[in-house]
């Protein structure tokens, strides 16, 4: 058996069972030079391991009796040697045992000697004015390993914390630090959450109390909520002391700084008077140069968050760090991931939700950094719940917990239900009033980092709110399906590109044979009549979906005004119809006829697929070709065909299609 120092100045660890010889190297501690160490080297059949100062520092599997020889028995030098590996430096105590050594008597050792008799050499070692730190840990699976942080810094990692999270059985860990520290400072953190190699038992991690220097800081009572002593970060536990848990990679308990630790027990006896001490008595104490204050300020940029400062400020009054970092965002606000000024990534600021906002991967960096999260709210880790101003939200379920005090729209059912949130569409709306859903977050905070769709003119009466926003919503809703088959960064891009720019809707301040009408790629004629029809926001946002599926078919075809034969759309159509349980329903041409435009009025009349033969799902039931594709067209953005082979097979159709045709009306432009 050889214990020395290798090359590298890390602890080594050799033994020899029958023919073989085992070489264990720590990996992360190093020896300094002029430090103190302890040094423990322990096998107990089937592990060979390392302890340096009372905590693991290498361990690796090794089976077989240790062999039985005449070896000598040599310290600070190879024996029969001439010098061969001296050792330079000194030692205090060297203790053999024919027994594998547990963690607790390492420990009692490192502090009290293992029984031996003198002094240390000279030079004395200085007395430890460290602090002796003990974890009481237990898990799930056995397999769940902690790091013990201080000051935010990995000091020690700790395996094997045994079985007993239900049992209340905790196992003792315990680590020397080189300087005095209070409880604020120290963390304990769970490395790998998830399932344990079985693939079905959770990983756990229960912290029952920590030690420093002989002072209790444990855990409260299981009806004790969090705030003020061990607590639960990142969303990992449910925020009660005796049954709390972290089983999230990256969370971690820590003792709150504004918490005294528990008083000792001790006599009150009758105050009596006492003269004013003098000045020099009682010196104030100095400054314990700990983060007091944090300072985060936000910067937008057209109504989206895009960076965050960060300045922590010591009880001194001096600055100890100030970072700037970039916040990565989607379409809704949400918050991915972090990067530093530089661009570089900051680890563990990946971002990852449910559609309705819950954490699929919840960041380390929250709430160190920044807590905004979902759709750019805050988000409160302690309660589960997200600051959206007027109202708390509970991703858990997709509901608000309380009622919303207005009703946006009267003229949707959705609006009625006040718990529910943005019509259950969280994909393609977000609420930043915590009143409305909104489509764009940039065009409801005034910004143009969403440019619109659509514009309006003319009119014998001015465009009214109610009708700017039923159009409104029905191009974001065909944006947004656009964007699902095409090649653009955002929504609106796409439906820039495919309509050539904003689509305009122009009143005509008269009376006429029809509602309205597209004429061309994004210019859409509003008659006097129709007014009522905009105003109802279903039948409203079909009609116009309708007229943007003309204007769409334009832009498959721009070198002509008709739209009936020529568009791309119809021309598919024509070419290969709808087919279902192999009839073929749409594009049913009489005998002798070739053209899709003159096929039969009655298979065209009972539109079958559509929800109804008539408005709002059929604007048109005995016009042109055209018409059908139109409401083909509206159909398929708000996904409403019938429930049957017919509806499928539309909706199919204009799926399958797609993609193609969005190319086709964006290399027209």
């Amino acid at each position: 058996m050889l214990v020395n120092i290798s090359f590298g100045s890390q602890l080594r660890f050799r033994l020899r069972t029958g023919t073989t010889t085992t070489s264990l190297e720590t990996a992360d501690y190093t020896v300094t030079e002029g430090q103190w160490i302890h040094v423990a080297a322990v096998y107990d059949g089937s592990n060979m391991t390392i302890y340096k100062d009372g905590v693991q520092a290498a361990s690796t599997a090794k089976t077989g009796s240790i062999t039985n020889g005449n070896a000598h028995v040599a310290f600070g030098n190879q024996p029969a040697g001439a010098g061969a590996r001296a050792f330079d430096g000194l030692l205090d105590e060297v203790c053999l045992y024919d027994k594998a050594l547990s963690v607790a008597e390492i420990s009692g050792n490192m502090t009290t000697g293992c029984g031996g008799s003198g002094n240390p050499p000279t030079p004395t070692p200085t007395a430890n004015p460290g602090t002796t730190v003990d974890v009481y840990l237990a898990g799930t699976s056995g397999e769940e390993t902690a790091e013990l942080l201080i000051n935010d810094q990995v000091a020690a990692t700790f395996t094997g914390v045994g079985t007993g999270y239900h049992s209340g059985q905790f196992i003792q860990f315990t680590y020397q630090h080189s300087t005095a520290l209070n409880a604020n400072q120290v963390k304990v953190r769970l490395v790998n959450g998830g399932l344990a190699s079985d693939g079905t038992t959770d990983m756990n991690l229960r912290v029952d109390k920590i030690i420093l220097n002989g002072v209790d800081y444990p855990s409260e009572a299981a009806t004790t909520y969090s705030v003020g002593s061990w607590s639960s970060s990142n969303g990992c536990g449910p925020g009660y002391k005796q049954n709390e848990r972290l089983h999230c990679t990256g969370g971690y308990f820590w003792y709150e700084a504004n918490v005294t630790p528990p008083p000792t027990a001790t006599s009150s006896p009758t105050p009596t008077a006492t003269p004013p001490p003098t000045a020099t008595a009682s010196p104030t104490p100095p400054p314990t140069n700990e983060v007091t204050t944090i300072q985060r300020t936000y910067y937008t940029i057209a109504g989206q968050t895009v960076g965050v400062r960060v300045k922590k400020i010591l009880d001194n009054g001096s600055t100890e760090s100030n970072k700037l970092y970039y916040m990565y965002t989607d379409n809704l606000g949400n918050v991915g991931a972090l990067s530093d000024k530089n661009g570089n990534y900051i680890s563990g600021s990946l971002t990852l939700f449910r559609p309705f906002g819950d954490f699929r991967r919840v960041p380390s960096t929250n709430p160190d950094i920044t807590d905004h999260a979902f759709t750019g709210h805050k988000s409160n880790a302690y309660i589960k719940l997200i600051d959206m101003n007027a109202r708390w939200y509970l991703p858990e379920i997709g509901r608000f917990i309380s009622p919303d005090t207005i009703v946006p729209d009267p003229m949707n059912p959705q609006s009625f239900n006040r718990y529910s949130y943005v019509f259950n569409r969280p994909i393609v709306l977000r609420d930043p009033s915590g009143h409305e859903p909104v489509w764009c977050s940039a065009e409801y905070n005034g910004g143009s980092a969403c440019a619109p769709l659509v514009s309006f003119q003319g009119g014998h009466d001015n465009w009214t709110d109610a009708e700017i926003t039923t159009i409104k919503m029905a191009a974001w809703e065909i944006a947004f399906d656009l964007y699902g088959h095409g090649q653009a960064n955002s929504a609106s891009e796409q439906f820039l590109a495919v309509y050539n720019g904003t689509v305009n809707f122009s009143k005509t301040g008269v009376v006429a044979g029809n509602l309205g009408e597209a004429i061309s790629r994004n210019q859409i004629i509003v008659n006097e009549h129709l007014i009522v029809t905009i105003n109802s926001p279903t039948t409203g946002k079909m009609w116009a979906a309708h007229e943007l599926g003309h204007a769409f078919n334009y832009a498959l075809h721009p070198n002509t005004t008709d739209d009936l034969n020529y568009g791309q759309g119809i021309i598919d159509l024509a070419l290969e119809g709808i087919w279902s349980n192999g009839e073929r329903f749409v594009g049913l041409e009489p005998p002798g006829s070739t053209s899709y435009a003159n096929f039969d009025n009655y298979e065209r009349a009972i539109r079958r697929g559509y929800q109804d033969t008539s408005g709002p799902w059929v604007q048109n039931r005995t016009s042109s070709p055209s018409e059908d594709f139109a409401d083909m067209y509206s159909n398929w953005a708000f996904n409403s065909f019938r429930a049957d082979p017919y509806g499928s097979a539309r909706y199919e159709f204009m799926a399958n299609h797609m993609s193609s045709w969005i190319a086709l009306a964006v290399s027209n432009n």
